[in-house]
């Protein structure tokens, strides 16, 4: 197994906690699995993102380009924003979207936080 990083989020509102990993895909999947994920991996994608018994993890291929990362992330972080809030109850529904996107705005903002550089410096 080669060099990893886990970084954790943490959202107060909805007291959400989101994990995000840093490292080669294949590592990803032997990490969850180890804590308990049961599924088959289906590699090759720029990301993923999970949520099985108390974990909620985002997995963004960090050797793209900076352009394509930002729309990995986003679009994996959107997925950990829906399930966060049907988890806690919350209605999914154009109806609501301002909590959606209000929710997706604050953890994005909480990864864009994240100093990338020196994560990914850390995994050579």
């Amino acid at each position: 197994m080669s060099k990893f990083k886990i970084i954790e989020i943490k959202e107060d509102h909805y007291k959400a906690h989101l994990s995000w990993f840093f490292g080669d895909e294949k590592d990803f999947f032997d990490v969850i699995k180890k804590n308990g994920f049961t599924e088959e991996p289906k590699l090759g994608g720029d990301g993923h993102s999970l949520c099985f018994d108390k974990y909620k993890v985002i997995w963004v291929n960090h050797k793209l380009k900076p352009d394509v990362f930002l729309r990995a992330l986003c679009h994996e972080l959107l997925h950990y924003v829906i399930m966060t809030l049907e988890l806690k109850g919350v209605v999914i529904s154009a109806e609501n979207d301002e909590a959606i996107t209000y929710f997706f705005e604050k953890m994005l903002k909480k990864c864009m936080e994240v100093d990338l550089k020196k994560i990914i410096k850390s995994l050579k």
